[in-house]
């Protein structure tokens, strides 16, 4: 690679109302991922709404669905959880739970919640740290 052009940019970028200038605040990529993955996404939603070919009336996301919980009343846990997560979706943790973590690991002291966070909530966190144990 040319040491002279390592790092800089490919071009010069529009100036502000030149017609191919994204506006402020429109992004370029709204759905936020790229154009091929988006067309696969679309195309397997199209074929799980589709009618299932045994002549059922079912569509084909009705027939994973229930192969998937036959798999799980068999007892296969990944199917357990693939159900949960397809019908609760991920838990995102927050900060709140990062402080119940530590409070659980004793790195840090309930005073110390409270000189930080005040009393209402740090008995908050606090409750939440007797109420669910990992």
């Amino acid at each position: 690679m040319d040491e002279k052009k390592k790092g800089k940019p490919r071009g010069k970028p529009f100036k502000p109302g030149h017609p191919w200038r994204f506006p402020p605040g429109i992004s370029p990529n709204p759905g936020g991922i790229s154009k091929p993955l988006r067309q696969v996404r679309e195309a397997i939603e199209a074929i799980l709404a589709s009618e299932y070919s045994d002549g059922s009336g079912r569509s084909y996301a009705e027939v994973v669905a229930m192969k998937l919980l036959e798999k799980a009343i068999t007892g296969d846990i990944r199917a357990v959880a693939e159900i949960r997560l397809s019908t609760e979706g991920l838990k995102l943790r927050t900060w709140r739970d990062d402080v119940i973590d530590l409070l659980r690991q004793g790195l840090v002291t309930p005073e110390v919640i409270k000189d930080e966070l005040g009393k209402e909530l740090a008995e908050e966190l606090l409750a939440a740290t007797v109420l669910h144990r990992s």
